[in-house]
């Protein structure tokens, strides 16, 4: 046993002294002697996680080995691409004698490392993102009143008793002649004029904010980079989403740089139509920048239904009127901007569900978001 703790001293001083390299993909280098350079607070890692490895023997010889993995994402991307990601591996390994003349170490370590994605197909790098803003929590739901029963009609007696069924007035007979005229008809109401912006604000968008929209379904201000939706009204018993839009009139418009809406109730309606909270569809529509070329899959839950289509195919197809429900699509995207049109369409009040998400090739699930 006390052979074993000789062994086991031996190697971790030998360890404590081995020198370490590090190399990247950029072509950079480094020692285990060098401290870190300190990391800018916008590229602070997202997300790390590490895994460690170890074995160790004894006899009369002795030997330990060890493996780390680590992997971390930035906080600095281009304008709707993936963000930077940390790959790497480091190795250990010492062995330690025992003879005659005394005890004999050796050890050595290395590791290695590279970066994936973040930069655009013309090398050039949006500023950092803004935070994604949180949706707001839904709003209590009001109660509603429980009907009251009428009350039965009370019995009555003697001469306070009426005629069950008492014989209707006789119809006044219409005049003839130059007595009778038309009823006026009503005044015709004007159109509708949409809410949206004016072309001062269509010229110049402001940058995303950090601030959550007043509205859950968007912006009421045209934002750079992010998604222009037009409200559109339906006829009420509206079963799916329409297939020509070109017949149909805007009544607002809203801007989205995502969409991350859970299930909750609702009854705000849109800019400058209040009363708009059911039987309505939004047609977003907008582009978005891939860094890295590869498999994307979306997915979509929504209440009612929902169709995402990029470069003009269909990727998910969530349609129909139904309660919270998912449906997810692969589709494989250039390192380029892409067009992209997401449609949805409320049913009747009160409740919605309107949420997004992608997964990057090789990276974990994220929301997907423009900012």
């Amino acid at each position: 046993m006390s052979r074993h703790l000789i062994l086991l001293s031996l190697l971790v001083t030998g360890a404590c002294s081995m020198q370490m390299r590090a190399q990247s993909s950029a072509g950079g280098s480094s020692t285990g002697n060098e401290p870190p350079a300190p990391e800018p607070e916008e590229r602070k890692p997202r997300g790390d996680g590490k895994s460690h490895t170890f074995s160790t023997s004894f006899h009369k010889k002795g030997s330990i080995s060890g493996k780390i993995d680590w992997q971390g994402r930035s906080g600095r991307l281009c304008r709707a691409a993936a963000p930077f990601k940390f790959v790497g591996t480091a190795k250990l390994a010492g062995t330690a004698q025992l003879t005659p003349s005394g005890v004999t170490t050796t050890g050595s370590a290395q590791a290695s490392g590279k970066s994936e994605g973040g930069a655009s197909a013309s090398g050039d790098c949006a500023a950092p993102r803004t935070p994604v803003p949180k949706t707001p929590p839904a709003p209590p739901e009001p109660k509603k009143p429980e009907p009251t029963k009428p009350e039965p009609p009370k019995p009555q007696s003697g001469a306070d008793k009426q005629p069950a069924d008492p014989k209707p007035a006789t119809k006044p007979k219409p005049q003839s002649g130059t007595d009778s005229k038309p009823a006026p008809k009503p005044p015709k109401k004007p159109p509708a004029v949409p809410v949206g912006p004016t072309p001062a604000e269509l010229e110049k968008p402001i940058d995303p904010p950090s601030k959550p929209p007043d509205n859950i379904f968007g912006y009421e201000k045209p934002v750079l980079g992010c998604f222009e939706g037009q409200v559109f009204p339906l006829a009420p018993d509206t079963k799916k989403l329409p297939t020509d839009y070109a017949k149909l009139a805007p009544v607002s418009v809203v801007y989205a740089c995502e969409w991350d809406i859970p299930e909750r109730a609702w009854e705000q309606g849109f800019p400058g139509v209040a009363d708009r909270f059911e039987w309505f569809a939004i047609r977003y529509a907008g582009a978005f920048r891939i860094a890295t070329a590869g498999e994307y899959t979306f997915r979509i839950s929504s209440d009612d239904g929902t169709k995402l289509i990029i470069d003009g195919k269909t990727i998910v197809d969530n349609d129909g009127q139904h309660p919270p429900k998912e449906a997810s699509g692969k589709v494989q995207l250039s390192a380029a901007d892409h067009q992209m049109v997401l449609e949805y369409f409320q049913g009747p009040r009160f409740h919605i569900n309107l949420q997004v998400w992608v997964t990057p090739p090789g990276k974990p699930e994220e929301l997907f978001t423009v900012r």
